[in-house]
């Protein structure tokens, strides 16, 4: 008999969180890039207690290799059973969405031939940059100009989500070809 090779498919589902209902179980109430309405609701495996403290309304939420299903009282949504597939992150779905856009733009701008980074906060190009010590995707002239990034670019509350190592999985190529799993 012929070995078949399984074709992983890798997607993670976000939303925006949008209502916590805590009456039964946690559900949460999200909406899509589209603003589509969708539940998150848990059902853990076995004795799994789900520490609703990380989600937040105005939270994005992250589900990895989800399917959806239509609840008993009609919402659409997806059920998670592992914990391990699912994580928040403190910002919202736009500005998530707008993160990785500019995130994007400045890697593409790294020339690797001639091992110039341009600066986030001046955008001017030198072999000699300092990397952010927080998320390390970023490079800044001097103090000054990181300075300016933190507060003038965004770069403080997008550092705190860059350097989350579930983030970082999610922004990496490579995981494309591996299976995505969520650390704690």
């Amino acid at each position: 008999m012929e070995a078949r090779t399984a074709i992983r498919q890798n997607w993670c589902l976000f939303g925006e969180i949008v209502r916590i209902e805590l009456i039964t179980r946690l559900v949460l109430v999200c909406r899509d890039k589209r603003d589509f309405a969708f539940l998150v609701a848990f059902y853990p495996d076995e004795n799994a207690q789900v520490d609703h403290r990380p989600f937040k309304v105005g939270h994005t939420v992250a589900v990895l290799d989800t399917t959806t299903k239509r609840f008993l009282d009609g919402r659409e949504g997806v059920r998670v059973e592992k914990l391990e597939t699912c994580r928040a992150f403190p910002m919202r779905l736009a500005d998530l969405y707008q993160m990785n856009t500019a995130l994007v733009k400045y890697t593409g701008e790294i020339d690797e031939q001639n091992d110039t980074r341009p600066c986030q906060a001046c955008g001017k190009e030198a072999q000699e940059r300092k990397k952010c010590g927080g998320c390390g995707y970023y490079y800044y002239c001097d103090t000054a100009c990181q300075k300016m990034a933190w507060e003038g670019k965004n770069h403080k509350k997008e550092c705190k989500v860059l350097k989350n190592p579930n983030m970082r999985m999610l922004l990496n190529l490579k995981a494309a070809t591996q299976a995505l799993r969520f650390t704690d």
